[in-house]
């Protein structure tokens, strides 16, 4: 069950509308995009909607130059 709630959150965030605006990507390229894409329930549930927006616009940019997914957290730098 709360995997359940968890993937509906993702849906809610990660939405056709959102990435086909940002992305400019469309069926069935936009449905490929999401499924190679879809961001961790971590990830969904702690970045901000500026930086989650960015995640998608950068993502797409990897996509249509045929790149796989990056990480989504980055690591962090050592001192």
């Amino acid at each position: 069950l709360i995997l359940q709630e968890q993937e509906k959150f993702v849906d809610h965030r990660f939405n056709k509308g959102l990435v086909r605006r940002l992305s400019g990507l469309t069926e069935p390229v936009l449905d490929s995009f999401m499924a190679m894409y879809r961001p961790s329930y971590e990830f969904a549930l702690l970045v901000g909607e500026y930086d989650f927006q960015k995640w998608i616009k950068d993502s797409a940019e990897r996509f249509k130059k045929g790149l796989p997914p990056e990480s989504m957290w980055k690591e962090e730098e050592q001192f």
